[in-house]
């Protein structure tokens, strides 16, 4: 009898596992941006590939299980290889799963991604692919008579901070530090000053839509500035409590960003961001 219920209760969890991965399988999409361009999408992450004659300029693999779902879709559409795989940065949750592609691809990032990738640890850096390619300010990759441009927007979210543009497409791609219509989830140790530098370079690119690593809202470069005053607004507004003596209590009892109140996340994060603002600007002073 232990051993039928021991045998129907692996039953069991085998189901159930199937249906989890199919559930899993099933917030995996492939959306078109542009005639040549694709958006990737896994639950909340994105990602964006080219198509071109010569092969697939892929950014970020995103995670493990993702960059396995698609490099057998990408094989599946289309008859060329992925050739180069562009980095955003070096977050694990964006730059895992490249080796699904090592065997087509050259693997392009930031000059202080290596760096980043070793503070992760050892169980998170084995799944990440170290560039092969590094560039310090700007780099452009060309394949198939198609250019993708790489910016150092950085610092700010991560040393390593990457955008992609999209010439040809007027497609810009900027991941974690940039945000359409949606609160961070924090600032990550990064002063606002900073990446409204950043945001500053993505909005500058001769672009119409702007992808954006998070969330379901393509946007555009009015999108982008409009996240960047909610920053600065935020950095002013908490400069001023500071100076006014108030604690991190009071300070987010008053900073209430109502004019962004219908942005996603907002009742869910607003208190962490002020938060992490007052922590930097009062440790800065």
């Amino acid at each position: 009898m232990k051993y039928q219920i021991t045998a129907l209760l692996m039953g069991l969890i085998i189901v159930v596992s199937g249906a989890l991965q199919a559930q899993q399988t099933q917030n995996y999409s492939i959306t078109q941006v542009t005639e040549d361009l694709y958006r990737v999408a896994n639950n909340t992450h994105r990602t964006i590939f080219l198509v071109t004659d010569e092969g697939i300029i892929l950014a970020d693999p995103v995670n493990v299980n993702l960059a396995a779902w698609l490099r057998s879709e990408l094989d599946e559409r289309f008859d060329v290889p992925v050739k180069y795989v562009l980095y955003s940065h070096h977050h694990a949750d964006h730059a895992s799963g490249g080796a699904y592609f090592a065997d087509t691809a050259v693997f392009v990032g930031h000059e202080a991604m290596a760096d980043g990738v070793a503070a992760l640890g050892s169980a998170a850096a084995a799944n990440i692919v170290l560039p092969d390619l590094t560039f310090s300010d700007q780099m452009a990759i060309s394949l198939g008579g198609q250019t993708v441009e790489l910016h150092h927007a950085g610092p700010a979210h991560s040393d390593d901070m990457t955008v992609l543009y999209f010439p040809e497409q007027r497609v810009s791609f900027g991941v974690d530090y940039a945000n359409v219509q949606r609160l961070p989830s924090r600032l990550n140790g990064y002063p606002i000053d900073q990446y409204a530098h950043g945001l500053s370079i993505l909005a500058g690119f001769d672009a119409d839509q702007v992808v954006i690593g998070h969330g379901d809202i393509i946007g555009t470069n009015q999108d982008i500035n409009d996240y960047r005053n909610f920053l600065l607004q935020i950095q002013t507004e908490v400069r001023a409590a500071i100076a006014e003596g108030k604690s991190l209590a009071q300070t987010q009892d008053m900073v209430r960003l109502s004019d962004y109140s219908h942005w996603q996340s907002f009742s869910d994060r607003r208190a962490g961001l002020l938060a992490d603002a007052y922590n930097l600007i009062s440790n800065s002073q």
